[in-house]
């Protein structure tokens, strides 16, 4: 993920585009760095919702999306979208996951602005799920290989392939949770496998064709009591892992891993406790814990209580403005302090949201109470005052409502550069309008590079212009 303060239209990442009374997202081929513009177009049908207004920003609605599925299913769930808003999750002919046989349920992937989701296939068997994308378009998660569904295998979707990624030496069940930019793998492996299933299993972390068991000598990393093992849940681009550790029969207990140049340490976030988990860490180390009942946020050794009210707020995932989601029966988000209801699909009951990108979009899945287990993927896309967020790839910036949004506002653009000097460069987002960075002192780019940009936009500028600091050009990893 990049850091980008959102919602100030604010990012307007731009890398979404919209009008309004719809919504869209400008479609990137899923598995290509530098991929050709493709025109915007609609997904999904619409509704707009009116959560409450979130303190110090200028968001005041979301539109919900309803994702759809992969044909012929009935049920759906996103679990996480990249900064190019594709969005990865899975789907099911089944009321559940798993239910009566066939047992049907495929890792998916919704891009290129369609209302229906790709079926990203399976190694074997009939379950595959994912949990995560990065920028470069690859998705991790896991896929069964036998046809009782039994045997788990951690997996890496890419250029249309799904790779095993193996695990520890007789381990038959690995998952996948996470990925970065620099292509870092993190999840679990199991140590074996007994008659009731995986014996206690290990974080680890799949890199350059290897797999690395995060334990260490002793056991747990030489922290104490430990007899369950570890679990890596997340991973930020700097390498920071964060997960839990087991403690026999004290409870799991939330952990951190770092790279400390010759192996990884590991430290336990609330040592004097257990009953906590480290779900997720940002580019500025910001770490999201729950820590049961409350949710916290860990950062340079100091544990913050960010919502002691909504218990139940399990999938707690951060992006790099510090904006927290999850759920407590229905999608919410914490930012600043403030609490947000982020609704239902109409006709639904509850809902969870799942992952957020830096762009302020969030991913998850609403469902049915009345026994049919029914569940539908959907995005809740930030609306800025009347309008929704809007997007300078794939929509020019000398659209009406890109000047009407402008005033006082700070944009990100995406697109590829051409160097022009030391001072300035061209970015063309495959609207047809090319943009003027002025960025003094920029350094790190080369024509051709796929780049991000923030700062002021002056579509009125001929050409239009988007000034900015050095440091807020960005080469796209």
């Amino acid at each position: 993920m990049k850091s980008i303060l959102v919602l100030t239209v604010a990012t307007a990442l731009l890398c979404l585009g919209g009008v309004a009374e719809a919504a869209y997202i400008t479609p990137i081929d899923a598995l290509s760095k530098a991929p050709p513009p493709i025109p915007v177009t609609i997904m999904g049908s619409v509704t707009s919702a009116s959560p409450g207004t979130l303190s110090g920003v200028g968001v005041k609605q979301y539109n919900i999306i309803d994702l759809g599925t992969v044909p012929g299913c009935a049920y759906s769930f996103a679990w996480a979208i990249n900064d190019y808003g594709q969005i990865v999750g899975d789907s099911t002919r089944l009321p559940g996951p798993y239910g009566d046989p066939p047992g049907w349920m495929h890792a998916c992937l919704w891009q290129n602005g369609t209302a229906t989701a790709a079926d990203l296939g399976v190694l074997g068997g009939g379950i595959s799920r994912v949990y995560a994308i990065n920028n470069s378009g690859q998705i991790v998660g896991f896929s069964t290989i036998d046809d009782d569904n039994i045997f788990v295998r951690a997996c890496l979707w890419q250029s249309g392939a799904i790779t095993d990624l193996g695990g520890f030496d007789g381990s038959n069940y690995n998952i996948a949770y996470d990925i970065n930019d620099q292509s870092q793998i993190v999840g679990v492996s199991s140590k074996g496998y007994g008659p009731d299933g995986p014996a206690w299993g290990s974080a680890c972390l799949w890199q350059n064709g290897t797999v690395t068991d995060l334990d260490m000598p002793g056991g747990c990393g030489g922290l104490p009591h430990c007899s369950n093992g570890l679990a890596a849940y997340a991973i930020n681009n700097s390498g920071q892992i964060v997960g839990v550790w087991g403690a026999g029969g004290l409870g799991p207990s939330a952990c951190l891993w770092q790279n400390n140049g010759t192996g990884y340490t590991i430290t336990d976030l609330i040592p004097t406790d257990f009953g906590s988990y480290a779900y997720d860490i940002n580019d500025n180390g910001q770490i999201v814990v729950w820590y049961d009942p409350v949710v916290c946020l860990w950062q340079n050794g100091t544990l913050t209580i960010v919502d002691g009210t909504h218990s139940y707020f399990p999938y707690q995932h951060i992006n790099n403005n510090g904006q927290i989601v999850g759920s407590y029966g229905h999608a919410c988000l914490l930012q600043n302090g403030t609490f947000t209801d982020l609704g239902v699909l109409p006709g639904y009951s509850g809902s969870a949201a799942l992952g957020i990108n830096n762009q302020g979009q969030i991913v998850g899945y609403s469902w049915m109470t009345d026994g049919s287990g029914k569940t539908r993927a959907c995005l809740w896309d930030p609306i800025i005052g009347n309008f929704p967020v809007v997007a300078t790839t794939g929509k020019s910036v000398l659209h009406p409502i890109m000047t009407a949004a402008c005033n006082g506002y700070s944009f990100l653009l995406c697109g590829k550069a051409t160097v022009v000097d030391s001072t300035s460069l061209d970015i063309d987002d495959g609207s047809g309008v090319v943009v003027r960075v002025i960025a003094p002192g920029y350094s790190g780019i080369s024509s051709g590079d796929s780049i991000t940009a923030t700062g002021t936009l002056s579509p009125s500028s001929s050409p239009p212009t988007l000034t900015c600091d050095a440091g807020k050009v960005q080469k796209l990893k």
